[in-house]
């Protein structure tokens, strides 16, 4: 896995321990994880709690998500065994007022092994809001999106040609919720679009983006145990910190 070095990421990890980090992260498909032994260490310290924690990571075997702390899941995503991404770029986003700032957009490693293939690529899109910059510019590169939001309260249905959303929330297991969205986990929802015929089995997501509001905390351990990292080139999610984020 690579992970960008580029300042806007030096600054954004380091505003993560104040409540909020978006972070972005590449899995080199054709690293030779041989070479790495019994897997790599890495830390992640996040001032004034500046704990040293130190855990191994091979992204060939399953994950004991049971023992892994919130400050350990970031520092899995953290994995450093490889040369960074070189040439990435910003997809989608827009303008916000009171705060001003740039909101939505996500970064998207070019580089040659591993970025995303036009006209033969897909993408897992979580959390919409009904702000679709970031998907659609992912179809204008030429990509398959599918693009999953229940609180947008819409049918299922194609936003565009190449944009497929469905009434569905990603989540740790399969329920529906007291409000009545549908919640299903990653290797459902994998197994689902190609019972559809959306895409093929055994395909490759190339980009997964993950922006749900603090659910991430319970989805990414699921993701982790169940073995579906192997299934996804890019990874690109928002954490939310300070959500009580001890009891996922």
């Amino acid at each position: 896995m690579v992970v960008t070095k580029r300042y806007s990421l030096l600054v954004i990890a380091s505003l993560a321990c104040a409540g909020l980090m978006t972070f972005f992260a590449v899995i080199n498909r054709q690293v030779n994880y041989q070479s790495f032994g019994n897997g790599i260490t890495t830390t992640l310290l996040c001032p004034p709690h500046s704990t040293r924690t130190t855990i191994k990571k091979d992204w060939t075997t399953k994950i004991n998500v049971t023992i892994l702390t919130p400050n350990q899941i970031i520092d899995y995503f953290y994995w450093t065994n490889s040369e960074s991404c070189t040439l990435s770029h910003d997809f989608g986003g827009k303008m916000l007022q009171n705060p001003s700032g740039f909101d939505g957009q996500k970064s998207i490693c070019l580089d040659p092994l591993v970025r995303p293939e036009s006209g033969n690529c897909i993408v897992y899109s979580f959390g919409i809001n009904n702000e679709w910059s970031f998907d659609e510019a992912l179809e204008e590169y030429g990509c398959q999106v599918f693009a999953f939001d229940p609180p947008m309260r819409k049918p299922n249905h194609d936003h565009s040609e190449n944009i497929h959303f469905f009434n569905l929330g990603l989540g740790e297991s399969d329920y529906t919720t007291k409000k009545g969205w549908k919640i299903q986990s990653l290797d459902s929802i994998y197994k689902m679009l190609i019972r559809s015929g959306l895409h093929k089995e055994n395909k490759v997501i190339d980009y997964l983006k993950i922006d749900i509001e603090s659910a991430e905390w319970k989805v990414l351990p699921q993701i982790m145990k169940s073995g579906m990292m192997k299934k996804v080139r890019q990874l690109g999610v928002e954490f939310h910190l300070g959500h009580n984020i001890g009891n996922f």
